[in-house]
């Protein structure tokens, strides 16, 4: 597989290489696409797109919107999208929408699909609560209101 192949439309035209023989040890906050051919412990971070090339040895954790593996990984990854090549091995914890693993690659670990965040899910259920409490209170005045109007025909 090979990076420059085609254009990456998750990246925003750049790509950051760690190249075979080079160990990068700390955090990696990034907006373009990240190769790794070397090593690499730590946290990642990326809006695009992380691939860890066949000589490629990460350890630590990865978020990221899409994760390629032909190399090895251990440890925690959160994605979009995570494809373990022919060649590729993960040891850890994965959580994403789509997990794909081609014939030969190796999958040691925990799985989860990733579904919407709970926090999102307390916000729909706290504004529903609201508008549900909004609609009693509407009612309520309507009926008020009805019964005030009732009384003003009677009495006329």
């Amino acid at each position: 597989m090979s990076i420059f192949s085609k254009p990456n439309k998750l990246s925003g035209g750049g790509a950051t290489i760690i190249a075979k023989g080079t160990k990068v040890r700390g955090e990696m906050d990034l907006e373009c696409t990240l190769h790794i051919d070397g090593i690499f412990e730590g946290i990642i971070h990326s809006k695009s797109m992380v691939t860890i090339g066949k000589s490629g040895v990460v350890n630590g954790e990865i978020y990221a919107n899409k994760v390629i593996v032909n190399g090895e990984f251990s440890g925690m990854v959160d994605s979009e999208f995570i494809e373990i090549l022919a060649e590729g091995k993960v040891t850890g914890k994965v959580v994403a929408k789509e997990f794909m693993i081609e014939k030969r690659g190796v999958f040691e670990g925990e799985s989860r699909v990733k579904h919407i965040e709970t926090n999102n899910i307390k916000q729909v259920k706290t504004v529903k609560k609201e508008k549900l409490e909004y609609l009693k209170e509407s009612k309520s005045d309507i009926q008020s209101l009805k019964d005030e109007l009732e009384l003003n025909v009677k009495t006329k």
